[in-house]
C-alpha cells in the first residue's frame, strides 16, 4: 500500500512513515526501523518524537541498546523535538534486555541532566535490569530512589526487586520487601507471593515459604505448577525427611506438580515411596 501511495503520486506523511517503523517493531528489526528515519530525511520529512520513540521501542524489543543511544543521539541532534521519558524509557529497556543493571541505573542520571522525572515504566526497566544481573543491593536502591523522588512504586516494581533477592537466597530482604507493599497502598499479586515464596525456599526456610503459600491461596490466586517448583529444588536439598513432607503436603491440599516434580520426588524418597502417597490420595 505504501508503494501504491508513491504510484499515484500521494506523498507519505510522518504517520505513514511510523507505521513501516512499527512493522519492523513486530519483526524485532530496528536497524530496519532506524534506517526509515533516514528515508524520511530523503523526503524532506522531519521525524517527530513518536517516529524517534518508536525506533527505540524496536531497540528495546531487540535488545540492543547501543543502536538504542544512537537513536536518542540522533534525535537531541536533527529533531525539534527533545526526547521525553518515553524515549529514556526505551533505552532502560534496551539496557534491561542485556541484564547490564549499571547502564539501566544511568538512564536516571541522564533524565535528571534533562530535568525529566522518571516514571514507574522507567525504574520499572531499571529494577528488571537489576533482577536479570541478580543485583539485588542496587534493585533496593533503586525502589527506594523512587520513593525520595515521590513516584509510587507498582506491583511489577515491588515483586520484581523480592526476585531480584529471591536469585541471591535474601529471603530476609524479599520478606521485608513483601511486607511493606500493603503500607505503601501496593496490592501483592499472584507473582509477588510467588516470588516471595521462591526466596524462603531459595533460603532454605520451606516452613515460611508453605505460610506464604497458603497466604497466596487464601488471597485467591492460582497456584501453578512453576509456584510449586522452588519447593522441588528445596526438597531435594533438605532430605528424604523434608521431601516426603512436602509431596504429601501437596497432595493433600490437591496442589499441581507436573513429571518432572514427580520424578524429582522419587530421586530422593524412593519409587514405592512415592508411589505410595500417590495412591493413598488418589493422584496416580
Amino acid at each position: 500500500m505504501f508503494h501504491q501511495m508513491e504510484g499515484q503520486k500521494v506523498e507519505p506523511d510522518e504517520i505513514c512513515f511510523n507505521e513501516i517503523i512499527r512493522i519492523h517493531v513486530k519483526q524485532s528489526a530496528p536497524e530496519k526501523a532506524k534506517n526509515v528515519l533516514a528515508q524520511m530525511a530523503q523526503r524532506h520529512l522531519t521525524p517527530t518524537v513518536v517516529n524517534f520513540n518508536t525506533v527505540m521501542d524496536a531497540c528495546a524489543k531487540a535488545g540492543e541498546p547501543l543502536l538504542a543511544k544512537e537513536v536518542l543521539a540522533e534525535m537531541q541532534a536533527t529533531s525539534s523535538h527533545c526526547p521525553d521519558v518515553y524515549s529514556y524509557s526505551a533505552l532502560a529497556a534496551a539496557w534491561a534486555r542485556k541484564g547490564d543493571a549499571l547502564e539501566a541505573s544511568r538512564v536516571l542520571d541522564d533524565m535528571a541532566g534533562q530535568r525529566l522525572v522518571p516514571n514507574e515504566h522507567v525504574y520499572g526497566a531499571v529494577i528488571h535490569a537489576c533482577n536479570r544481573s541478580r543485583d539485588a543491593i542496587r534493585a533496593t536502591q533503586i525502589l527506594q530512589r523512587m520513593s525520595e523522588e515521590m513516584v509510587k512504586p507498582n506491583v511489577v516494581c515491588f515483586s520484581s526487586c523480592i526476585l531480584t533477592c529471591a536469585k541471591v537466597r535474601d529471603a530476609a530482604g524479599a520478606e521485608a520487601l513483601f511486607s511493606a507493599m500493603p503500607a505503601r497502598r501496593v496490592e501483592p499479586n499472584a507473582f509477588s507471593y510467588a516470588a516471595v515464596v521462591h526466596a524462603h525456599c531459595a533460603a532454605g526456610d520451606i516452613e515460611t515459604a508453605w505460610q506464604r503459600l497458603r497466604n497466596m491461596r487464601h488471597a485467591g490466586f492460582d497456584i501453578t505448577v512453576s509456584t510449586m517448583r522452588p519447593f522441588l529444588k528445596a526438597g531435594m536439598h533438605a532430605g528424604p525427611e523434608v521431601m516426603r513432607w512436602v509431596f504429601e503436603a501437596m497432595l493433600q491440599n490437591n496442589l499441581p506438580f507436573d513429571d518432572e516434580f514427580r520424578e524429582g520426588v522419587m530421586s530422593v524418597i524412593g519409587v514405592e515411596a512415592a508411589y505410595a502417597l500417590l495412591r493413598s490420595y488418589g493422584r496416580i
